[in-house]
């Protein structure tokens, strides 16, 4: 009795901890922690499943120490943690035959799932320094905390989707008045490559147009790469790499070492880049160019980057005609002038009336 008056109020504890924490990191971090200290054991990890790669992911860890947080990995065992996101909690008397066990200094193993309004998003999974032989109460406090936890990770997520979709917000507006302020194409160019490549955290971003005969896509203006790799990626055949021009639709590369379609492959590897999202340029329903943002490391675009850089692609492709609209205004200026000093015949016009007022 007296343990379960102790493990409420120590649920009840971090129920107020976690309605005033928004941070997703440090949301995980509180669970770990609690868990591992309240149910006085040596150790627990989380894991959560992500979204798109649907790969379950150890985010957080408490009592491992950082030398064994990859072991940590391993300690989890993935097959025991998909056995627990089936809804039922998995005991692991002893973990002797579990690679990286005896490392990382844990003999025995409990894993209940994270589970909120009948969805698994995680696990989490408490170890003993010695083998040890859970109670029906031991269960019942990780499966409580479990379910608090998820709660509170899904807050901090929502939490966390509202600040970027803040800063996406202020920064596509910034954007926006930077490349309406100007109407000379390369300025824009520029300016395009430099705030998309920034406010995506890429290593680079690359602007491309078609030419006239739409086979080739010419670079008009890049960020953050090397002029050796530019050299050679001043023209591309639109027909060749990513699928963004040709569909007129977003397209997308996650690991390059398993994508064979570019023009330049190896120039692409040497210049350290990884990833690639690409989106069209489209002006009055046709595709004009793209913008392709490049990364260091593999990385499986999600939904939200994908609907930024497109949205960025929108506000760019109304900058590009805008300044497009000008210069053929300012064109036709140019040429009415001309015309009509032409027809004029103004020195003809002055020298006769110097004639009749003599």
């Amino acid at each position: 009795m007296r343990q379960d008056i102790k493990y409420c109020r120590a649920l009840y504890g971090l129920a107020l901890k976690l309605g005033s924490t928004r941070n997703l990191s440090a949301v995980l971090n509180l669970i770990a922690r609690n868990a591992t200290e309240n149910l006085k054991l040596k150790a627990c990890s989380l894991g959560l499943l992500d979204r798109e790669t649907k790969v379950l992911e150890i985010v957080a860890s408490y009592g491992l120490g950082d030398e064994h947080l990859h072991e940590g990995d391993r300690v989890s065992n993935v097959p025991i943690s998909r056995e627990a996101m089936k809804g039922k909690p998995i005991v692991v008397p002893d973990l002797a035959k579990s690679v990286g066990a005896e490392k990382a200094g844990v003999a025995s193993m409990l894993c209940v799932p994270l589970e909120m309004r009948e969805q698994k998003i995680g696990v989490i999974c408490v170890y003993t320094s010695a083998k040890h032989k859970f109670t029906r109460q031991e269960v019942d406090f990780l499966k409580s905390i479990g379910n608090l936890g998820a709660v509170a990770i899904e807050n901090a997520r929502l939490h966390q989707n509202l600040q970027r979709r803040l800063h996406e917000m202020s920064t596509i507006s910034e954007i926006s008045k930077r490349l309406l302020s100007s109407l000379k194409p390369q300025q824009i160019f520029n300016s395009i490559a430099e705030t998309t490549a920034k406010s995506m955290g890429m290593k680079g971003c690359i602007v491309r147009l078609l030419d006239e005969k739409r086979e080739k896509l010419e670079l008009v203006a890049s960020y953050g790469l090397s002029k050796e790799y530019l050299a050679r990626e001043r023209f591309v055949h639109a027909e060749k790499g990513l699928d963004d021009v040709r569909t007129g639709k977003p397209s997308m590369i996650s690991d390059i070492d398993a994508h064979s379609s570019l023009e330049y492959p190896q120039e692409t590897v040497r210049e350290g880049i990884r990833s690639i999202l690409g989106v069209p340029l489209i002006s009055k329903g046709r595709v004009i160019g793209s913008i392709r943002v490049l990364g260091e490391r593999s990385h499986v675009f999600l939904d939200e980057e994908v609907r930024f850089l497109q949205t960025l692609a929108d506000h760019a492709s109304l900058a590009i005609e805008n300044a497009r609209l000008h210069r053929i205004a300012l064109r036709n200026w140019q040429d009415l002038v001309n015309e009509i000093w032409e027809k004029s015949d103004v020195w003809g016009q002055t020298e006769r009336t110097l004639l009749e007022s003599r």
